[in-house]
C-alpha cells in the first residue's frame, strides 16, 4: 500500500491540500474532510496519468490539523485501516 503525504492549509473560505509527491497535483474543499476526498481523487488522477496500478490512498494529517470529533474514525474507515496501523504513518 503506497502513501502519498499531504500538505493542508486553511485558506479564507476552507482548505487547499496539495500532494508534493505529484507535481501540480492540489485540491480544495469547504472542510478538511471534503478536502481530503478531492485531494485522494486528485491523486489518482495523477496515477492514472503515470499509467500506474492504484492501490490504497493513505493521506497524512499534520499534527497542527485538529479532527472534529468522528472525522478520523471515518477516514481510517475510508482507508480500511486499524488505528494501529494509521499511526505506524505518523
Amino acid at each position: 500500500m503506497k502513501s502519498y503525504p499531504v500538505i493542508i492549509e486553511q485558506d479564507g473560505t476552507g482548505y487547499i491540500v496539495t500532494c508534493p509527491s505529484f507535481k501540480g497535483c492540489y485540491s480544495q474543499g469547504d472542510t478538511i474532510e471534503e478536502a481530503l476526498k478531492n485531494i485522494k481523487e486528485a491523486i489518482e488522477l495523477c496515477l492514472d496519468d503515470e499509467e500506474k496500478p492504484i492501490g490504497s490512498i493513505i493521506v497524512g494529517i499534520p499534527d497542527h490539523i485538529e479532527l472534529r470529533p468522528g472525522l478520523l474514525k471515518k477516514i481510517l474507515k475510508d482507508a480500511d485501516l486499524t488505528v494501529e496501523e494509521f499511526t505506524r504513518f505518523l
